[in-house]
């Protein structure tokens, strides 16, 4: 008795000889149409990635000899899975981008719009947010003209996304809001729930919490109407988020850790990580810094040279404020000095600037105090704009140092100025420090000009 299986095997077979004689032959078109088939095929197995990239730029070379744009731009499409699947996404982007482009000319915006949108996924991958918005954007117009509700939806939230990755949560909610609509009219319950999941996590972010309640209980009642294995705990990550946003960290930690234990059972290291980060930060809010300091350090160890949503940055910048917390300086001093050897850091100025000037204020009043005033003195007043809270900082630390070392004209030319400010009584501790730091300073104007008198 011959399987089901054994059929199918027999009929794939078939297939393959088929496309060989095909490409054998002489017949360009029939060639590039089996290339393509076999590049397909090859494709549904992760190992032979290489080979399908490989038939599909075959194929890609006899569409162009032959000049037939539309499918140039179909075997275009069959060459960025691979280089997706292989993680080489600049490649696969500009592949994207030219298939885009050819179909949006012959007027097949529905392979225009799903080209964007695997470019915006690209770009998304990549870190290149701003890049992925405006991808994701075009594919939604593509699809809106098609009258495609569902994959108008999928664009315009991965579009919102890209936002609310960057922390621009208000332009973010209208296009949750929008994709939400389109799901609803399409009766698409799990990309509803899905969506809804996410307007929750945006209306956290801008510290909507009401709101942020109601969309993620309308999530959850979503999820009563289908089955998934995935968006319920994306959801009750979510709930656990919107607990510590409120400031019920016990809630928070309890459901972080729920899940951290299911994730790590099921081998969803993603999910594992991402609960043990906001655990980590839930626990550092009730007071448990030892906790929460080896948790984010476990975190910096296991992430460093992988890939995740959350990045070793990430976890040191959160380390460092636990640190701070705890009060202690040397823990503080290796973190930045940890963070300085980053090249993320090398590349952001404004956050170079501020760990040089943590560091500086971190060293004042300490033996270190020599070190400290060279740090802020190799740090520009002009890195930080006039009267806000890191210009006073800066200003406040060069200042107390001015003061230490004996440069008093400076340190009372840095009070008068800090005094000056029209929003400096904003900052009550720091006009007293300013108010100290500059009678100090006189009164060893002072005694130091009587000594002069006795000398004279």
């Amino acid at each position: 008795m011959v399987s089901h299986h054994d059929e199918e095997d027999e009929e794939l077979n078939e297939l393959e000889e088929r496309d060989w004689q095909l490409i054998r032959g002489d017949n360009l078109e029939l060639r590039a149409e089996a290339l393509l088939c076999i590049s397909r095929r090859k494709g549904t197995e992760f190992e032979l990635q290489e080979e399908a990239l490989s038939f599909a730029e075959s194929s890609i070379a006899i569409y162009r000899q032959l000049g037939d744009r539309k499918e140039i731009a179909v075997a275009l499409w069959a060459k960025s899975d691979p280089l997706y699947a292989l993680q080489r996404f600049d490649e696969a982007r500009e592949v994207c981008i030219e298939a885009a482009e050819i179909s949006a000319e012959l007027l097949d915006d529905g392979r225009a719009g799903k080209m964007f949108y695997n470019a915006g996924g690209c770009s998304f991958n990549l870190g290149q947010f701003e890049e992925a918005f405006e991808f994701f954007q075009k594919a939604s117009i593509f699809y809106k003209s098609v009258s495609d509700d569902i994959e108008t939806g999928r664009s315009l939230s991965w579009a919102a996304k890209c936002l609310a990755t960057e922390e621009k949560f208000d332009q973010a909610i209208p296009l949750y809001l929008e994709a939400i609509g389109l799901f609803e009219a399409a009766g698409a319950m799990l990309k509803l729930a899905d969506c809804s999941r996410l307007l929750g996590k945006a209306y956290i972010g801008a510290g909507q919490l009401e709101r942020a309640e109601k969309v993620l209980d309308r999530a959850e009642a979503c999820l009563e109407f289908t089955m998934n294995d995935d968006t319920p705990q994306k959801l009750k990550f979510a709930q656990g988020m919107l607990a510590a946003a409120k400031g019920d960290h016990a809630t928070a930690i309890e459901t972080f850790q729920e899940l951290f234990d299911a994730s790590k059972a099921l081998g969803m290291v993603e999910y594992t990580i991402a609960n043990a980060f906001e655990r980590a930060k839930s626990e550092r809010a009730i007071g448990l810094l030892d906790k929460s300091a080896k948790t984010f350090r476990q975190l910096a160890l296991t992430l460093k040279g992988t890939k995740s949503s959350i990045q070793v940055l990430d976890v040191l910048l959160q380390l460092l404020k636990t640190y701070e917390l705890a009060g202690s300086i040397t823990d503080q001093e290796l973190v930045i000095n940890e963070l300085f050897e980053m090249p993320e850091v090398a590349e952001n100025l404004h956050l170079s600037n501020d760990l040089t000037l943590s560091l500086g204020i971190l060293l004042t009043g300490t033996p270190d105090g020599q070190r400290a005033l060279r740090i802020l003195e190799g740090l520009s007043r002009s890195a930080f704009s006039i009267g806000t809270e890191s210009w006073i900082e800066h200003s406040l630390g060069l200042m107390q140092n001015y003061e230490q070392v004996g440069r008093r004209t400076e340190c009372l030319f840095l009070a008068n100025e800090l005094l000056a400010l029209e929003n400096i009584e904003q900052f009550h501790d720091a006009v007293l420090l300013i108010k100290e730091t500059k009678s100090k300073a006189i009164q060893a104007i002072e005694k130091q000009d009587e000594e002069l008198v006795l000398f004279s």
